[in-house]
């Protein structure tokens, strides 16, 4: 199984590099093709902003609070989510740089960049090692996407644990688990059995789903397009599970 799973680890890792590569490149090639309104437009770009707070956070990182320089006003519409890689650049206001199609001249390498801390209606907090040089600056400020950090780190760290894990260093329920899914072993299934349902509302194919659930000794794959009441095959599955003592239950991070 060692060899399986290293060459799948190394394949992925390469995979992802890539995707986090192509990533920096569309937004890079957008900030150089389009100006500062064209990507306010995009969703990707938060102009006119000033400093509402700068404080220390955990570990010392510098935490930017920006908000809109109309009081009380709400931001403008926008993609940021929490985990973006971000750079603060002074608001670029005149007409030729306002000019459709106009870039925006700053590459990536040539400012700091942060990650999105917090977003709320009026305000996002950005965490930086250390405040820019911009956040210094007077006049009101332009927030640029550059990417998310959040993702591509949850699934490093993930191949990461896999990597640590093989070689015998996993217990044998996840070493067999990892046996399954890698198509080592079979999946291994006990006879189903009939229950009777909590929810008296569910369908026969859900009722199907959730006995093929309960007699999965591995796993169970339960597949459906949107809509089709998954989870609530979900539900009853766990009411049926605690109420017969076959499954353990823990929590698991998002």
């Amino acid at each position: 199984m060692e060899e399986a799973v290293a060459a799948f680890i190394e394949k992925t890792e390469h995979l992802l590099k890539l995707e986090v590569e192509a990533e920096n490149e569309e937004f890079q090639h957008l900030k150089e093709t389009y100006s500062e309104e064209v990507l306010a437009k995009r969703g990707i770009c938060l102009r006119k902003l000033t400093v509402e707070s700068t404080r220390t956070g955990l570990g010392g990182r510098s935490l930017i609070k920006l908000k809109s320089n109309k009081p009380d006003h709400p931001l403008t519409a926008h993609k940021f989510t929490v985990g973006d890689i971000v750079s603060i650049l002074p608001t670029k206001f005149s007409k030729a740089e306002l000019t459709k199609g106009k870039p925006v001249e700053t590459k990536s390498s040539d400012v700091q960049q942060g990650v999105i801390f917090k977003v709320t209606q009026f305000a996002i907090t950005v965490a930086y090692s250390e405040v820019p040089d911009e956040v210094s600056e007077s006049g009101p400020l332009s927030l640029h996407m550059m990417g998310n950090e959040v993702t591509w780190k949850r699934l490093n760290d993930a191949l990461a644990n896999l990597r640590n894990g093989i070689g015998g260093k996993f217990d044998p329920e996840t070493h067999r688990l990892c046996e399954v899914l890698f198509g080592i072993s079979p999946p291994l299934f006990a006879h189903q059995t009939s229950f009777v349902p909590k929810n008296s509302g569910l369908n026969a194919s859900q009722i199907d789903a959730v006995e093929f659930a309960l007699a999965a000794n591995d796993l169970a794959l339960i597949h459906g397009p949107p809509g089709t009441g998954k989870t609530t095959t979900l539900v009853e599955f766990i009411l049926q599970s605690v109420i017969q003592g076959k499954k353990n239950f823990g929590n698991c991070r998002k």
